[in-house]
């Protein structure tokens, strides 16, 4: 289904459109963005990156959305880049968000600022948006999984695009190499629903409705049902350690942590969706949105420990996390919250280490 102001459409071999095939769809992502976080973690966790390409929009938010580099000579792009776990783009050394000083507004390094529109040469998200329906009058969001056949955006929410990249439909030409995952699967689908009918708005959601608030009294009410949900989850993961330790002995921290998930034993839709706002709260989040009643690192040992052990025991997570493209996609926001575009630094290092 496509309207004005989202597209909502899916990918299925009895679609009459939108089938499955190889290499013929595209997402189209930004590495601060949370809800791209999410589309980029199910690609990779499925195996998908060889067959579905991807384009890096730029940190910065121009008048017309989210910025796509533009070639220049010397460029040198390269055939498979797309085909990569984060598109080309490349991931920062440890530490190096110690230091911003290279980053200015228009700063444009191709593969290092984000990668370029390979069909259609366009500059900015509106002229994707506008040449899939040139009414178009919602928000110029990303994800965009798009299909390069039709010149056609088929869905722009991230939960829809997981559900489509989890259902099986591009399995035949995922890397055999990958292991299989079903990040919703049915015996689960209860608990999955409703841890997020309350982490959802209360978390991912809940961090912009507290740095975003109007008033004093507004801030506070959604702080607190923010930190509460935090609170809730760091419950939640407390009560599956110790099942775990029961398990296996509270010496086989190898095992325990190979079974450490929200919901069950194997990564679920439950941890990418909540992994890619919490790898962000302590380095933007704590400074930026005024969620500074606690950090994860020193208040939630729990999701610290979840949070550590994903980043570090799986390459998904931790090749598809830049903190300075994160860092600098909310500094530069056009919003008001920023207005000088200065970077915070804090907190050091970006994530701690796993043995911490």
């Amino acid at each position: 289904m496509t309207n004005n102001t989202e597209f909502t459409d899916t990918i299925s071999w009895d679609h009459p459109i939108f089938k499955p095939e190889d290499k013929r769809y595209w997402l189209y992502v930004g590495l601060g963005c949370p809800y791209s976080h999410r589309a980029l973690l199910a690609r990779a966790l499925k195996g998908l990156e060889s067959t579905i390409g991807l384009t890096v929009t730029h940190w910065e938010k121009g008048p017309n959305g989210w910025k796509f580099m533009q070639l220049k000579d010397g460029d040198n792009p390269k055939k498979d880049t797309p085909f990569e776990i984060c598109g080309g783009v490349i991931l920062p050394n440890k530490d190096e968000t110690n230091s911003f000083l290279d980053c200015t507004p228009g700063t444009e390094r191709m593969y290092i600022d984000g990668t370029f529109d390979p069909f259609n040469g366009f500059k900015d998200l509106k002229d994707l948006y506008l040449q899939s329906n040139p009414n178009f009058t919602g928000a110029l969001s990303i994800p965009v999984l798009y299909d390069t056949k039709t010149k056609k955006i088929v869905n722009n929410q991230s939960g829809d695009i997981i559900e489509i990249l989890n259902s099986g439909v591009f399995d035949k030409w995922s890397n055999p190499n990958t292991k299989k995952i079903d990040l919703l699967p049915e015996e689960f689908s209860k608990e999955i629903e409703e841890f997020h009918s309350w982490a959802y708005p209360n978390i991912n959601s809940g961090v912009y409705k507290t740095g975003y608030s109007k008033t004093q009294e507004d801030y506070e009410t959604n702080l607190h049902k923010l930190f509460d949900s935090l609170k809730k989850v760091e419950e939640i993961l407390k009560n599956r350690y110790e099942v775990l330790v029961k398990k296996y002995g509270k010496d086989n921290e190898k095992e325990i942590l190979r079974n450490f998930f929200i919901i069950t034993d194997h990564i679920t839709e439950s941890d990418i969706t909540l992994f890619a706002p919490l790898i962000r709260f302590d380095a933007i989040y704590f400074n930026y949105l005024k969620t500074n009643l606690g950090a994860i690192r020193y208040d939630f040992p729990c999701i610290h420990l979840w949070l550590r052990n994903l980043y570090w025991n799986y390459k998904e997570f931790q090749l598809t996390t830049n903190f300075k493209h994160i860092k600098l996609f909310y500094s530069f926001m056009p919003n008001g919250l920023n207005p000088n575009k200065t970077v915070a630094l804090g907190f050091r290092p970006d994530i701690k280490p796993l043995e911490d």
